[in-house]
């Protein structure tokens, strides 16, 4: 055997030996201690579950961004915030085709992606990549991104506002029932407003243009008729129900992920996420922050001229994973 083969030769053992390490010594253990969290989370979730209806109305305290829902389906508001109102539950797992069908529909249509958003709702909730397949097969389906509440793996990005507490305030939900004032599909050509009127003075308005890639532009607008200033804040987030398969490779970065201003970059793996519960950054311009797979990432973009704060969240539910990214921007007074 000359000199090259039996290098050659050396190199494939320990590169097995590296991987079988790998496995026995780092990734055999997170798995359990996964599925320990998981048992663990259930245990303090079923001790401290909230006895409030999700969908009641806006609560009394700070402005603060929802909470990833137990039921998967709407964000579930903090304790203490002034509360985005919630949809109905709709059954976990039914399908996704079945899921799509739960709402009217506003079609998506690009070179790249095909999809819609909920009217009832608003949520960016379904969008498949149409030059990309789930195999090396031509023939294979084209790979989905996002997928809406209800359905086996909800993926979706929701905006809206919320209010600082000092007065009830009905502010457009899970529940809400949106106008396509267009009265056309979305397409990188023809940008969409979608119009609500809360019945109380408030009349509240979102545009949302789509490049003819992948980028969505979300513009969002109140107009007060009440005879009293208010003070809204806006968000935007991203939902991810369900952990998805990782390749729990060290050089590789699978999970929640930003860029927040001075604090820089920041990435947390699914399991830490859960493990860690929520993690916070206040005072932030500029940035984005998402959840990101092997090959593909969801992010959202605050205004970067704008002070913001940033959120990761991860918890168990139903032994199913929630993540969460969002943002909460700077009060706007309208008066």
């Amino acid at each position: 055997m000359d000199e090259n083969n039996r290098n050659f030769i050396m190199a494939i053992v320990l590169s097995i030996a590296v991987l079988l390490i790998w496995q026995t010594f780092y990734n055999g253990p997170k798995t359990k201690e996964r599925e320990a969290l998981r048992q663990q989370q259930e245990q303090q979730n079923a001790a401290s579950a909230p006895q409030a209806d999700p969908a009641a109305g806006p609560a009394a305290g700070p402005a603060n961004i929802p909470k990833p829902a137990a039921d998967g389906g709407p964000p579930r508001p903090s304790p203490s915030a002034a509360a985005v109102p919630g949809a109905a539950p709709v059954p976990a797992g039914m399908g996704r085709k079945s899921a799509l069908a739960e709402s009217r529909r506003l079609r998506i249509e690009t070179p790249k992606l095909r999809g819609s958003i909920a009217l009832t709702g608003a949520r960016i909730d379904d969008l498949v990549m149409t030059r990309y397949r789930e195999t090396v097969n031509p023939d294979s389906p084209a790979v989905t991104l996002f997928s809406p509440s209800g359905s086996e793996k909800p993926f979706y990005s929701e905006y809206g506002w919320v209010g600082d507490g000092t007065a009830k305030l009905k502010l457009p939900g899970g529940n809400t029932r949106w106008t396509n004032m267009s009265r056309s599909d979305l397409k990188p050509e023809s940008p969409v407003t979608l119009r609500w009127d809360n019945g109380e003075g408030l009349v509240f308005t979102r545009t949302i243009s789509v490049d003819e890639s992948y980028m969505f532009t979300v513009v969002q607008e109140v107009r007060n008729k009440t005879g009293a200033a208010i003070t809204l804040f806006p968000y935007a987030l991203i939902s991810r129900h369900g952990q998805p398969e990782v390749e729990s490779f060290y050089i590789l970065h699978e999970g929640l992920i930003g860029v927040l201003g001075e604090d820089g970059l920041q990435e947390i793996n699914y399991d830490d996420a859960v493990e860690d519960k929520v993690t916070s950054f206040k005072n932030i311009k500029g940035g984005w922050l998402g959840i990101t797979d092997k090959y593909w990432a969801a992010v959202i973009v605050p205004d970067q001229q704008a002070l913001y704060q940033a959120r990761f969240t991860g918890s168990v539910v139903n032994r199913q994973e929630r993540y969460q990214t969002d943002y909460l921007g700077s009060a706007i007074q309208i008066p």
